[in-house]
């Protein structure tokens, strides 16, 4: 068995045909992949050929159509092409030769036109005759053998079809070739130079030579496949794979995981001026890129900066030197991104990503599809038939960028924020071109991997409860690797864990955010109502934040409040502020079950003077009665002002406080 071909009737009497073909990955290891078969591919039916050597071969399109032939037509071989009507050339059609083959297209233009094709690839291969049947006009649109016989037609009629096909000439006066124009020099030099490129390079060139050339790319396509090695040959395009993507030899001897992943962020200390914990990040992602197939998820490294020469490129080369079939990117498009991943599955770097990423929605999609192994697949269709094929999106990926990821983007990632080196801060400056203590870490960790990925891929390990869902998500991998490694890593992970992670999705959206700075505002006013003329002049006054210049310079509005807020179910309404006139605002209760919801992990409160010298309330916003915070403020012996920050309450069961509240969101 080479490989399965398989059809799937959709509901709406449309269909998906997708190939299914046991090969190798890039590993070297083989299984079952939805990858067509290279190129030439078999025709489907070759055992019935070989079991019946003079019989005559009955060609058709489409596989339930040759097995809906033969039965039929039992005294002929009834074989196809894999691929669709478009796809005849990339056939290998050799065992037709020195055999009488007739060929029945369907009632339609895509197949006179493949049986145009198969006549003259038949009788390029020495078949003894090649004959077509001329289907008759009155026959259904589309119709084929796997169809009901139309009315008024019964076996023998049809057989009488087959009995008067008209021959196709099969052979051509000496030295010319039958019906093949002379090649265009020009244009076969532009074909081999195209079918040279790795696919980026390829990507990118395609629709130029297609204009160039004046034909379709779905044509210039098929053409540079056919000039294009099998993927099965060691000698294809040695010299773009093998520079781009050399596996890392495993290192002799075993390896301590601890051991590495100290020397794997001592490597990233060396050259670069990192924050807090990110040396730690960066060492355990880079095993988990070597430990991908063991992942379930796979976190995007998120390499952010304020400015320019902060050490983005710095870090990024580290993270090459050290991943395994490391692909840098400083621009790539959506479509090169699946093929190469479906190819190759590399460790894919992006770098520049600030010039072209933000404004392309395709590209980002493509990017978060692969966040999950379950749904990391992108659909397109390909060749002249546009027949469906998944594409593979599983790889690990890091992007470096000034500015901010996309909020989709960021919640998919661990983000290590750099900066700029000050003039007292020194490092190693890094030599592009003596990097052979990195490569002796990278082939460390292909062998540490090699010998743990059976317990990486079975590990549950514990998360800290800080995270929130999607945060956990990206870490499990992460801390799979460090409970792994052992020594100081499974509490210094936690940590390193919590203190990037750890906050809420404050960060993550405008809307959270600005969630956050209502919450603030009614603390700090001790008001339980406001207006939204206030709101808006209060948020603007926020120098720290987005809304003095929201959009296009501009401060925030009354409106963009409300668009930003709705989608929480909060509107503003008439309300009376304790102080003036009836006006649109909002009243504190009303936000209650989006802070509670949006923000569990930050609970900042300021209290004022206390006039009364009792109690000052220190309560959660969570209306649950049973939920409380951590510490509440004993009786003032003066008045006084004082600010209470808990920014991560205790969520363990010591004290009963974090199994109230868990009980309570229950």
């Amino acid at each position: 068995l080479l490989f399965v071909v398989c059809r799937f009737d959709k509901p709406d009497g449309g269909k998906e045909i997708l190939p299914l073909t046991f090969c190798e990955d890039p590993q070297g290891r083989r299984e079952w992949r939805w990858k067509g078969f290279p190129v030439p591919r078999p025709l489907y039916g070759l055992d019935r050929l070989a079991a019946r050597p003079d019989a005559p071969v009955l060609n058709v399109e489409g596989e339930k159509a040759a097995d809906a032939a033969q039965e039929r037509f039992p005294a002929y071989v009834a074989v196809t092409s894999p691929g669709g009507s478009g796809a005849a050339s990339k056939a290998d059609w050799r065992p037709l030769k020195d055999r009488e083959a007739t060929l029945w297209p369907d009632h339609d233009k895509p197949g006179a036109g493949y049986a145009r094709d198969v006549a003259k690839l038949a009788s390029a291969a020495g078949a003894a005759s090649v004959g077509v049947v001329e289907v008759p006009e009155n026959f259904p649109d589309g119709w084929d053998l796997a169809d009901e016989a139309p009315d008024g037609w019964d076996a023998d009629k049809l057989r009488s079809l087959l009995d008067a096909a008209v021959p196709v000439e099969t052979g051509a006066p000496a030295g010319e070739e039958a019906d093949a124009p002379a090649a265009d020099p020009d244009q076969e030099a532009v074909l081999a130079e195209l079918a040279a490129l790795s696919p980026i390079a390829y990507d990118r060139q395609r629709e130029d030579a297609a204009k160039q050339l004046g034909i379709r790319v779905s044509t210039i396509d098929a053409e540079v496949d056919k000039r294009r090695p099998p993927d099965g040959d060691d000698t294809a395009n040695t010299t773009n794979t093998i520079s781009l993507f050399t596996e890392p030899d495993p290192w002799p001897d075993a390896v301590n995981g601890a051991t590495l992943l100290d020397a794997l962020a001592g490597a990233f200390m060396r050259y670069a001026v990192l924050p807090d914990g990110a040396a730690a990040v960066l060492a355990l992602w880079v095993v988990h890129a070597h430990a991908h197939d063991a992942a379930s998820v796979s976190p995007i490294l998120g390499l952010i900066s304020p400015t320019k020469r902060c050490g983005k490129t710095t870090a990024l080369s580290i993270v090459q030197a050290l991943s395994p079939r490391a692909l840098p990117a400083a621009n790539i498009t959506a479509a090169a991104l699946f093929r190469v991943v479906e190819k190759w599955s590399p460790t894919v770097l992006i770098d520049e990503a600030d010039t072209f990423l933000r404004d392309n929605n395709e590209l980002r999609g493509v990017i978060n599809s692969g966040h999950n192994r379950a749904t990391a697949f992108v659909v397109r269709t390909v060749g002249d038939d546009h027949e469906a094929q998944p594409f593979r999106t599983w790889a690990p990926k890091a992007i470096a960028l000034i500015g901010n990821l996309p909020d989709t983007l960021a919640d998919r990632s661990i983000a290590v924020r750099l900066r700029r080196k000050r003039p007292d801060e020194t490092v190693e400056r890094l030599r592009l071109d003596r990097l052979d203590a990195l490569t002796a870490l990278c082939r460390q960790a292909s062998r540490w991997v090699g010998d743990n990925l059976d317990v990486l891929r079975e590990a549950e390990p514990a998360i800290p409860s800080e995270l929130h869902d999607r945060a956990a998500d990206n870490w499990r991998p992460l801390l799979a690797i460090a409970d792994r490694a052992g020594g100081e890593w499974p509490k210094q992970a936690r940590k390193v864990a919590r203190f990037l992670s750890g906050s809420a999705d404050d960060e993550a959206s405008a809307a959270v955010m600005l969630l956050a700075d209502i919450r603030s505002i009614f603390e700090e006013r001790r008001a339980d109502r406001i207006s939204s003329a206030d709101l808006v002049e209060v948020l603007k006054a926020m120098e720290e934040r987005p809304w003095p210049e929201w959009r296009r310079g501009q401060p925030i509005t009354v409106r963009q409040v409300a668009r930003l807020l709705k989608p929480f179910g909060i509107v503003p309404r008439t309300i009376r502020p304790p102080h003036g006139e009836t006006a649109k605002g909002y009243r504190l209760t009303w936000f209650n079950d989006a802070f509670a919801r949006y923000l569990p992990f930050s609970s900042v409160t300021t209290s004022q003077v206390n006039g009364t010298a009792g109690y000052s309330d220190f309560s959660s916003v969570t209306s649950t009665p049973n939920v409380t915070d951590r510490k509440t403020l004993k009786p003032l012996k003066a008045n006084g002002c004082d600010v209470v920050t808990d920014e991560n309450p205790h969520t363990g069961g010591e004290d009963g406080v974090g199994t109230e509240k868990w009980e309570a969101e229950l």
